[in-house]
């Protein structure tokens, strides 16, 4: 039944068929709920978990109101892929983006999806609404307070908490080039397929439902 912009299934009544899907993902997809409502009010760094993966932690990237399902979220580090499952370190290891400057062709693309699915036990992200994925250098010029950035920009209204590891972002510079944060600065990198001193630190946009907040 659909009807007043919700749909009712069962007798439960839910905010959107995406709503509907990451709530019963617990009992349908192998994956666990969390304690959180699509409603929940959630404030830029605050740190959540993947309800039943405590250890692997995450801040709240940008505030989320109560009418938005979704909320984006970055790894309180970066991960490590010399263990496996991969998992958040602190001496998570340098890895390579790979030879394309795209993140769609990039090796460690798959490396993202890898920590997904093995560690934090997503077998699925909803189509549409959820997606895995490296900072964009949009998301950091927002983090930074506004404004365009460029090479070799000391990052000094960027939060503490985000620029405290050394990782690739996902956007290209040129077409032989990526973003990075390098010891809180931000420079472009030319040398993608090489791992020198960046790591991977995913970011998240997940259903609310999925997430726990952390204490």
């Amino acid at each position: 039944y659909v009807g007043e912009g919700k749909i009712q299934v069962g007798g439960e009544s839910y905010n959107s068929i995406e709503d509907y899907v990451a709530t019963k993902i617990g009992d349908d997809g192998g994956e666990t709920g969390g304690s959180l409502s699509t409603t929940t009010v959630l404030t830029q760094g605050q740190e959540v978990y993947f309800t039943g993966v405590p250890t692997e932690k995450f801040y709240v990237l940008f505030d989320s109101d109560n009418s938005t399902p979704t909320v984006k979220i970055l790894a309180v580090k970066n991960v490590k892929t010399t263990v496996i499952p991969y998992e958040q370190a602190d001496d998570a290891n340098v890895v390579s983006f790979g030879i394309s400057n795209t993140y769609a062709g990039s090796s460690i693309a798959s490396l993202v999806d890898t920590y997904v699915r093995e560690k934090l036990e997503i077998n699925n992200l909803l189509l549409g609404t959820e997606e895995a994925r490296l900072m964009y250098i949009e998301e950091l010029e927002i983090l930074n307070g506004g404004g365009t950035l460029s090479s070799g920009t000391v990052l000094t209204n960027t939060p503490t908490w985000v620029k405290n590891t050394n990782f690739w972002l996902g956007s290209a510079y040129l077409s032989n080039a990526v973003w990075e944060i390098y010891d809180g600065n931000l420079f472009y990198n030319t040398t993608l397929n090489k791992a020198d001193y960046w790591g991977m630190r995913p970011v998240l946009v997940v259903n609310k439902t999925r997430l726990s907040i952390s204490t």
